[in-house]
């Protein structure tokens, strides 16, 4: 996605704020690409997110963890991977239909 096209949470909240009673009342739904759903929780997390298997996020704290527990490569592994949210990042969580 195109770093220009991204909303922030002040641009969220503002929206919000031009939305009358009625339709703040109403579910919060999120579309696109042929897909869509609900936003079913508000998060902000806790710890930095990796996601060195490719199917998920993970805490780096737990993963580190773990990896250090079980002596393999999996520790220097978790070290360098990307962190892919940081720690303090607010997100929504959805469920697609």
């Amino acid at each position: 996605m195109d770093q220009a096209r991204r909303l922030s949470f002040n641009d969220v909240a503002k929206f919000i704020e031009t939305l009358t009673p009625e339709q703040r009342e109403m579910d919060a739904m999120w579309a696109g690409e042929g897909r869509g759903g609900y936003i079913y929780e508000t998060v902000v997390l806790t710890d930095d997110q990796i996601n060195p298997s490719g199917d998920g996020w993970e805490d780096r704290g737990q993963y580190l963890q773990a990896a250090a527990a079980e002596g393999t490569d999996e520790e220097r592994k978790a070290t360098t991977e990307p962190i892919v949210a940081r720690k303090g990042q607010p997100f929504f969580g959805v469920d697609a239909w």
